[in-house]
């Protein structure tokens, strides 16, 4: 594997598992912030909610064009 593909290769797969990473926080957060603050505080949960959906959604794009250029140079280099 050229240093090249490696690199692509390593930039992929920190950019998948921050997402997933990401994504456990997102869904994780509200439910701790329920079961250690109680019930009553649903606005806290609602904001922690917010503030993290365009965090997520932002890394979706970039998630995608980096793994679309990762199997694009996969693609040609296998062609």
């Amino acid at each position: 594997m050229r240093e090249e593909q490696r690199a692509r290769r390593n930039i992929a797969v920190v950019l998948v598992y921050g997402y997933i990473g990401i994504t456990l926080l997102s869904i994780l957060a509200p439910v701790l912030i329920v079961k250690l603050v109680g019930s009553a505080e649903i606005e806290a949960v609602k904001s922690t909610t917010e503030g993290m959906a365009p965090i997520t959604s932002g890394l979706v794009g970039v998630l995608g064009f980096v793994l679309g250029y990762y199997f694009k140079s996969e693609e040609k280099g296998g062609s």
